[in-house]
């Protein structure tokens, strides 16, 4: 009997993603029998898979309590799950990225602010005109927003008063992401695989897709290369995905701004080539 793989979707999303689709044919090619299933879907659809990856469980920072739940089910039901279970919940808040810093990589300056403490000290502390605030727990750019010192207290009351015991990510604005772009470094096993470039479009500070921002791949210097390696060197063993978000500064420094281990875009798209590299890392597990 073919052995079974499930990538997670999510009921918002319930398909493959494209992308997906390429690595799950690959693996198909191999004999394996590929199924997509959402992870606040029916159990059932999990409980007799060889191996759960994790995809497109896109909505999962909407119910970040119940998607911690079911990964501990599946870890306590014995499954195989890429990325590791422990990873993934320490990568879901976004905190890892001061564990990052004192490992001595150079992040965005950050700060965690929670209701009862003083945006506005934050800021004067820092010497920061403008930050970007996100909360602690999300993704695709969901709540992420410009804000300059003296707009705080309409931010205050149009997002953070509606959530008054949430945690929230105050970032230092990195103009580099408006002027050049962010670059996004793909690793399967720890090993690079690719790059891409994203830039804003005008008017907007954000390049994640529904902000339409312009992605096209290119090939970094080996030593942007080496530094985003040396995030993953923080980890005890290569995750069989990674993807190194930053920008870079003085044309040789990588600022990381994220490290995503918990359902990326891989970008497989305009870098076809790479697809059979995804199914490789996968196969390796089985």
């Amino acid at each position: 009997m073919a052995k079974k793989i499930v990538f997670t979707t999510c009921l918002k999303w319930p398909d493959l993603f494209e992308t997906d689709s390429l690595v799950a044919s690959a693996l198909e090619k191999r004999g394996y029998n590929v199924t997509a299933s959402p992870w606040n879907g029916e159990f059932e659809a999990f409980s007799r898979a060889d191996l759960v990856v994790l995809r497109a469980n896109w909505d999962y920072h909407h119910d970040t309590d119940n998607f911690i739940r079911w990964l501990d089910k599946l870890e306590s039901c014995g499954l195989a799950v890429q990325n590791p279970i422990s990873l993934v919940k320490k990568n879901v808040t976004k905190d890892y990225l001061f564990d990052l810093e004192a490992s001595g990589i150079q992040v965005t300056k950050s700060r965690i602010w929670t209701a009862d403490e003083s945006l506005p000290d934050i800021f004067i502390e820092e010497d920061w005109q403008q930050a970007v605030i996100k909360p602690l727990v999300g993704a695709s750019g969901h709540q992420v927003e410009k804000v300059s010192l003296s707009g705080i207290d309409e931010w205050l009351s149009a997002v953070a008063g509606s959530f008054p015991s949430k945690k929230w990510l105050i970032q230092e604005f990195l103009p580099e992401v408006e002027d050049k772009g962010e670059i996004s470094l793909v690793f399967f096993e720890g090993t690079y695989s690719h790059a891409i470039l994203k830039q804003t479009r005008e008017g907007e500070f954000r390049v994640n897709s529904q902000y339409q921002g312009v992605l096209k791949r290119i090939n970094p210097e080996p030593t942007i290369i080496k530094q985003a390696e040396k995030v993953l060197q923080t980890i005890d063993s290569p995750p069989i995905y990674a993807r190194i978000d930053g920008i870079i500064r003085d044309e040789s420094r990588l600022v990381v701004c994220e490290m995503e281990l918990n359902e990326p875009g891989l970008y497989l798209d305009l870098a076809p080539d790479r697809v059979s590299v995804f199914a490789e890392a996968i196969h390796s597990l089985l």
